[in-house]
């Protein structure tokens, strides 16, 4: 295997283990509303948040919907307003939303990169802020510096779209020959970076059945596993 010098990671469920609740969270941000006039519940506003996302994820599934816009345009068709901007709600949404936890070995791998030379740069489909997202990486990854970061809630492609991988390669200065990619999800984080021409490690930590899809990568179901394999490469 090439040495390559730069490592491009997804976040969600690669670096960083969550649990969600939708109704808790939705029930932070009605508490600090100042109209309800149709006294919705947290339940309801849920429902009417997931229709909406799965009516915009229907037209368009390789283009990011941001947080704000949904919550914003569910918001004014049930009446609800607030004196708080949607970066507050969405700070406010995430708090309630997820525990979170990076996974087994995560900061380990990190801090291996970091220690051998490798640039590390992170790449995620997001409906959440570049503020928001710093915040989540500062606290659990204080030590690792992701450069560039890019979101598909600021940049409208999200994966798999080709044109997120080549923006990200665009970022980084670097031929695709240069990049291992590390994800869980086999068409964003395999499929996708391997037609961008870089290297991709599937983490495949759910144990998914994969059919051959004819294409060369690294699978692995741990952290550990992977920087064995890049202590291996010369």
């Amino acid at each position: 295997m090439t040495l390559r010098k730069v490592v491009v990671f997804d976040f969600w469920d690669t670096l960083m283990h969550y649990d969600y609740d939708g109704i808790k969270a939705n029930q932070a941000v009605l508490d600090v509303a100042t109209k309800n006039p149709n006294n919705i519940s947290a339940k309801e506003l849920l429902d009417n948040i997931n229709r909406m996302f799965k009516v915009i994820r229907d037209e368009s599934k390789k283009i990011e919907v941001k947080f704000e816009d949904v919550h914003r345009l569910v918001h004014t068709f049930l009446g609800l307003e607030f004196n708080k901007s949607y970066l507050e709600l969405e700070k406010i949404f995430i708090k309630a939303a997820y525990s979170l936890t990076p996974h087994a070995y995560a900061y380990e791998l990190l801090q291996y990169l970091s220690n051998n030379g490798y640039r590390i740069a992170l790449l995620s489909n997001t409906i959440l802020t570049r503020s928001t997202i710093e915040d989540i990486v500062k606290t659990h990854f204080p030590l690792i510096k992701f450069e560039p970061l890019i979101l598909s809630s600021e940049v409208v492609f999200k994966k798999p779209h080709p044109q997120i991988y080549h923006l990200m390669l665009t970022k980084l200065k670097v031929k695709p020959s240069e990049v291992y990619f590390i994800g869980d999800n086999f068409e964003y984080d395999v499929i996708g970076p391997t037609n961008a021409g870089m290297t991709s490690f599937f983490y495949n930590h759910r144990g998914a059945k994969i059919k051959d899809e004819g294409i060369s990568y690294h699978e692995v179901k741990s952290h550990l596993e992977i920087i064995n394999i890049l202590k291996g490469v010369k």
